[in-house]
């Protein structure tokens, strides 16, 4: 695990190699609202709101270590049992913007997980609690989260 600090940016990475199927790997790992849940994070009470030439956005509010984030949540990007990413522009919270991507490599009989997690902050103030939350909560929960698919029979994921 590596993280990175520029000015306010701080980047989280680490990967996992998984003895399993590329397809369950793919199903376990692209099914964000159930790894939320298994995850224990916060819910987050989405509103879709149209826009004026068509499509809509979706605005999230969530509340996380004592703060209420509020965001826009960019349409997430993916290629099928390539990778995944989502974008959150925080509009209220100590954070700016938050981006989660997750690349998948085979290789070797294995796949390859590698997690980044990028976090700009509005307030520099919160750093220390910002680090101290992802070295000691969140990728700690993640890297158990990921190992356990090697467990789980892939009928549970097949979607």
């Amino acid at each position: 695990m590596i993280y990175e600090i520029l000015s306010n940016e701080y980047v989280f990475r680490f990967e996992i190699p998984l003895k399993a199927n590329l397809a369950k790997v793919w199903n376990y790992v692209s099914d964000t609202d159930r790894a939320n849940q298994i995850l224990g994070e916060p819910s987050i009470e989405y509103e879709d709101y149209p826009e004026e030439r068509g499509g809509s956005r979706k605005e999230g509010k969530q509340k996380n270590t004592g703060f209420t984030l509020k965001f826009k949540e960019l349409s997430p990007e993916w290629i099928e049992e390539k990778y995944f990413q989502i974008v959150r522009e925080h509009t209220e919270g100590p954070l700016k913007r938050f981006i989660h991507r997750i690349d998948l490599i085979e290789k070797d009989e294995a796949i390859i997980l590698k997690n980044t997690i990028r976090v700009i902050l509005r307030w520099k103030l919160v750093a220390p609690i910002n680090v101290a939350k992802f070295h000691l909560d969140v990728i700690p929960r993640y890297k158990k989260y990921y190992k356990d698919i090697e467990s789980i029979p892939y009928n549970n994921y097949n979607l």
